[in-house]
């Protein structure tokens, strides 16, 4: 529907004046474009693990271990921040100027990082890359949602799905192999090609319909300036205090990781406040509200058109607030196993970086073929709530398993790691994974209208990676807590203890035999009991969805007109017009 000549002052700034069915991509073009965006996905949740193995060389070639961790901080603050805010960014400006705009951003630091010449200039050029992948991930599931009509997005959502779990498990793999072989600084060289290809590729095949230019000063009005400044200052702070807190020099109880906590306890009701009182909030409130009725929902279907499930537009309903409550589990459990269970086969095995690497490939395989089928499933089954429940089982009982088994050195009478038991476990959480990573996202996606796509599933990637920071934070605690205890009789020096928590793969190499099992042992029963939080946070996420309710688009009608908007999106359209001027 065109705008009259008044109109197209107050309308976004990059006018998207069609059908929606103008903005999907032609079938033939689909499955390429859905790989430029599986591998732009890659590429940004690559970076938040596969520098990990790498710091030990960095930290000898810059002469600088202490700063070391700051290489992964610095990345995951940016990118967990910065999310909320370009995902609003992404549905004012427009997804394509977003999402190629932040791929060649990416690039640039991450060669920028190959090419630092000390340890500020990697961490600071790190800090300015995690802005590029928060960008680049809200971009991709925004454009994802939109280029194909909404009972299609499934089936493509799947391939993000498995892009994210596969990068986010292979990252230790690929960084290991890197490192073991050829100089660090190609862990961020590798993007420029990889980046390049995905660009082009974006650029060549997502056509959309002829838009105007950007008017930035429609968008400087247009951002929730001060909300977004407030919630960036809030997530910086407390995600800082929960990568800082409980290591060396910094304890729980120290000012400087209780001050950023208070201050963004305050600052938090003080955003919400502001979201209340602006015209287009970055995180809208009413995404949370409760308002779904099960009739209210069947009275809208059945008034729409036939051919309007091709944009079916849900009425509001709690899944959205479930889905976040599960998705900070999930994050948890997802983030504490990437970096809990190659340290423990290191550690307690002795294994080598990219050796515990390859063993997590029971994970990152069933997570890759899985994933696509979790979304056949939902398609062809037109529920998603009892796959979720049934794949979200499995994984508190595969991480119950891995807590079982025992380690260490045969010395002591200490047993070596079943691989073959530890390999069938991590099989257990693949599948859980594959399926629960990917229909969590769907769900997310048919809970809101169209519109909300960017900051919903921005902010679920928030909540996962908040959720992930916190379980590390809790992991880390209690490992360092169990271990330190179990070798008060051994090492009756706290500050010999001190130094083996802090660099286990370092100390237990110059130990005597003797005591080289005792630390393996020890850091056995810490892991163990690692891997029964994380079952605890898995189950915590499921226990969160409960409260779901089950809300499917109706089926399409095979002979619907490609070209007729629906009466539910001439209504919304209506509603944002009458909105705009409301404004004037």
């Amino acid at each position: 529907m065109a705008r009259t000549s008044d109109d197209q002052s107050m309308t976004s700034p990059v006018k998207e004046e069609h059908n929606d069915a103008d903005y999907y991509v032609p079938v033939n073009r689909r499955l390429v474009v859905a790989f430029a965006l599986a591998l732009s996905m890659f590429l940004s949740a690559l970076d938040s693990t596969i520098v990990a193995v790498a710091l030990p060389k960095i930290g000898s070639d810059f002469n600088n271990f202490e700063e070391t961790s700051w290489v992964v901080t610095a990345y995951i603050l940016t990118y967990t921040a910065f999310l909320p805010v370009v995902s609003k960014l992404t549905d004012i400006i427009g997804r394509k100027v977003i999402l190629i705009s932040s791929i060649l951003w990416f690039m640039a630091f991450s060669g920028a990082c190959g090419g630092a010449k000390s340890m500020i200039e990697l961490i600071v050029f790190r800090a300015l890359q995690g802005i590029g992948g928060a960008a680049i991930y809200s971009g991709v599931l925004t454009t994802i949602s939109t280029m194909v009509p909404r009972e299609d997005v499934a089936k493509y959502t799947s391939m993000l799905g498995a892009s994210y779990a596969l990068s986010s498990v292979a990252g230790p793999l690929i960084g290991g192999a890197i490192v073991s072989h050829i100089h660090w600084g190609w862990i961020f060289y590798i993007n420029l090609p990889t980046g390049l290809i995905a660009a082009v590729m974006i650029q060549l095949f997502l056509t959309y319909p002829k838009q105007t230019k950007i008017n930035f000063t429609e968008v400087r009005n247009r951002v929730d300036w001060i909300g977004a400044f407030l919630l960036l200052a809030a997530s910086l702070l407390l995600c800082l205090s929960l990568q800082i807190g409980g290591t060396p020099g910094y304890p729980w109880v120290s000012a400087t990781v209780l001050a950023p906590i208070c201050v963004s306890a305050v600052l938090i009701p003080i955003f919400l406040w502001v979201e209340t009182k602006v015209k287009e909030p970055v995180l809208p409130l009413s995404l949370f509200q409760f308002r779904f009725k099960p009739e209210a929902a069947s009275t809208h279907v059945l008034k729409l058109d036939s051919d309007a499930a091709k944009n079916y537009v849900p009425p509001q309903n709690p899944n959205f607030s479930v889905m976040i409550a599960y998705t900070l589990g999930l994050g948890a459990a997802f983030f504490s196993i990437n970096v809990d269970l190659p340290q423990r086969l290191q550690v307690v095995d002795s294994r080598s970086p990219i050796r515990a690497g390859i063993s997590m490939l029971p994970i990152l395989v069933p997570v890759g073929v899985i994933s696509p089928l979790a979304a056949i499933l939902i398609v062809k089954t037109r529920s998603y709530r009892l796959l979720l429940w049934v794949s979200g089982a499995l994984a508190p009982i595969g991480a119950g398993l891995i807590s079982t088994l025992n380690g260490g050195a045969d010395v002591i009478g200490g047993a070596r790691t079943s691989y073959p038991h530890l390999y069938g476990y991590e099989i257990i959480l693949g599948l859980s994974l594959g399926m629960t990573i990917t229909i969590s996202t769907i769900i997310i996606q048919m809970s809101v209208k169209p519109q909300s796509v960017g900051i919903a599933t921005g902010f679920q990637a928030f909540a996962r990676t908040l959720g992930g920071l916190i379980g590390l934070a809790v992991s880390t605690a209690v490992l360092n807590a169990r271990v330190d205890s179990k070798l008060q009789s051994a090492f009756p020096d706290s500050h010999t203890r001190e130094l083996i928590v802090e660099g286990p793969t370092a100390v237990i190499p110059s130990l005597s035999p003797q005591l080289q099992a005792e630390v393996r042992q020890a850091y056995n029963s810490g892991y163990s009991l690692v891997f029964i939080i994380i079952a605890v946070w898995f189950s915590a996420g499921i226990l969160a969805t409960v409260g779901m309710k089950h809300v499917m688009p109706p089926p399409a009608a095979k002979d619907a007109p490609a070209n007729e908007k629906p009466i539910a999106l001439q209504d919304v359209e209506a509603r944002d017009h009458a909105s705009i001027h409301a404004t004037d």
